[in-house]
């Protein structure tokens, strides 16, 4: 190697993988296409699609984590900002993750309250895709020295015993 070689020059064939205009424009074209489909004014139900449960031997139990979950203080307009845990027993319906994160999204700029979002969060999934079972808990941070935890539980009413809240 001499003195002029640098270990860290890029081969030449790299220099072809920028991006061209033509690529931006279709990002650009996509983007307005999608302009409305992106606004998140609110959470928006439509937006969540199911695919068939997958067949096999088991229970299945799905958990979603969903770290730095947005949404607007209703009494002060200040941002709140927490993490969401999903956990749920379906029957036939799975939720389809891209539409679940269009969906939660659409928190980010809506006031209300963390018990709240819980709640439509639960409400909204449930009526989607009639599950077995299903938590949804929510873990605030902290704000004028309180956190908030809330967890809401659905159990289908004809499937007998179920576990505690706090053992699943």
């Amino acid at each position: 190697m001499s003195e002029n070689d640098s270990i860290f020059q890029p081969p030449e064939s790299e220099s072809s993988d920028k991006p061209n205009d033509a690529d931006l424009k279709a990002l650009q074209d996509s983007a307005n296409k999608n302009r409305e489909l992106y606004k998140y004014e609110k959470p928006n139900p439509a937006y969540l699609e199911w695919f068939p449960t997958p067949e096999g031997v088991g229970e299945l139990a799905i958990v979603i984590n969903i770290p730095e979950f947005t949404s607007l203080c209703p009494k002060t307009g200040q941002p709140d900002s927490g993490d969401i845990v999903i956990k749920y027993y379906p029957d036939k319906r799975c939720i389809e993750s891209k539409s679940l994160k269009l969906y939660i999204m659409g928190f980010r700029m809506f006031g209300e309250f963390h018990e709240s979002c819980c709640r439509r969060i639960m409400n909204d999934l449930v009526e989607l895709l009639d599950p077995l079972d299903m938590t949804v808990s929510g873990k605030f941070f902290w704000r004028g020295g309180i956190n908030f935890n809330p967890c809401v539980r659905y159990a289908r009413p004809d499937d007998g015993a179920v576990l505690p809240l706090y053992q699943r």
